[in-house]
Formats: structure tokens, C-alpha cells, sequence
């Protein structure tokens, strides 16, 4: 059995824009963090398989609109999730590699508004990976990764969503409708 804890950042972004369609100011600002404690179990085949449940806290803050948008400040939320993955050497130089990643259920965003409090549901998407690594020493190896990620479970159409707004304009729906990714990686 081994253990061990992980804490890092996972995804994060601010843009800034001086004038948007309307004459007004675009800004946004995301951080999402991670901690991970996990546990990993070798079985005499050499399967490997690790479980670790995600404690996660984001931060957000955005202004975009026209002139008279209210900015979203202040929005932060703790979040849950877990990871599940498998290890396998398929031989001395070859090892396989799957892991899934759950939803990260955050609880609602509250930002801080001139006109009150704004509640804002945005979680984090569940995603899957596969990838096979290749060492043809002990000083180099090749990797590759396909990876899933199903933005629409969390970012597809009407989400996110707000739980509480202040009547304004400025508190319409969204509809990000992001599709599926796949993520292909080679190093």
C-alpha cells in the first residue's frame, strides 16, 4: 500500500478586453485548486490501481456586458470530487495507464454585486484518460495520452446556472454549449 497527498492547480484564466460589442470594459478571472490525499494498491501481477478523493476551491470573478453591468466579485466555492485510476506493465518496456476523474460538485458561486448577492452553480466536468508509455531505457521514455473531457455535463447548453440573482439584466442564462474534447498528448 502507499500513500500520499497531492495539492495543485488545475485550470485557471483571466482575460481582460478594453472594450466589448458594448463600449464597456471585459474582464475574468478563475482559479481552481486541488487536494488530493490517495492511496495505491500493487497486486502480485503488477496491476496497480489508486483512489483518491478531490477536495477542491475555486475562485471567480467576471465583468462583462454593457456599461451599466454590475461587476461579479468575490465569487468563491469549495468543491468534491474523486479520482479512480489503473496501472498495468504490459512488459519490462511497456506500461499502460487508465484513470477517470469524477464531476467536481462545487457549491454555488457567491459573488458580490452592487445591486446584492448573486449565486452562480459551476462545477468542473468529469473526464477520462488512457494513455501506454514506451521505455526503450531507463533514460528515456515515450508517452501517449488520449483524454476525455465532457464539457457539456457541466458547460453545455443553459449551464451554467444561476440560483440567485438580483432581477438584473445582467443575470440572464448563459449557454456556453461546449462540446466534447479529446486531448491527444505525445512526449
Amino acid at each position: 500500500l502507499t500513500v500520499g497527498v497531492g495539492l495543485y492547480g488545475t485550470s485557471g484564466m483571466g482575460v481582460e478586453y478594453d472594450r466589448n460589442l458594448y463600449g464597456n470594459v471585459t474582464e475574468t478571472k478563475y482559479g481552481f485548486v486541488k487536494l488530493a490525499p490517495a492511496a495505491s494498491y500493487t497486486f502480485s501481477n503488477g496491476l496497480s490501481i489508486g483512489f483518491a478523493p478531490n477536495i477542491d476551491y475555486a475562485v471567480m470573478e467576471f465583468e462583462a456586458g454593457s456599461v451599466d453591468q454590475k461587476a461579479h466579485d468575490n465569487g468563491k466555492a469549495i468543491g468534491l470530487g474523486y479520482t479512480v485510476g489503473l496501472h498495468y506493465p504490459l512488459s519490462e518496456h511497456v506500461n499502460l495507464g487508465l484513470a477517470y476523474d469524477s464531476k467536481q460538485q462545487f457549491e454555488d458561486f457567491k459573488l458580490d454585486t452592487d445591486s446584492g448577492e448573486e449565486k452562480l452553480r459551476f462545477h468542473q466536468p468529469q473526464s477520462l484518460a488512457a494513455g501506454i508509455a514506451y521505455m526503450p531505457s531507463p533514460a528515456l521514455r515515450f508517452a501517449l495520452d488520449l483524454v476525455w473531457i465532457d464539457w457539456p455535463q457541466t458547460n453545455g447548453r443553459n449551464k451554467p446556472v444561476y440560483t440567485k440573482h438580483s432581477g438584473n439584466v445582467d443575470s440572464l442564462p448563459w449557454n456556453m454549449d461546449w462540446n466534447e474534447q479529446f486531448v491527444y498528448k505525445f512526449g
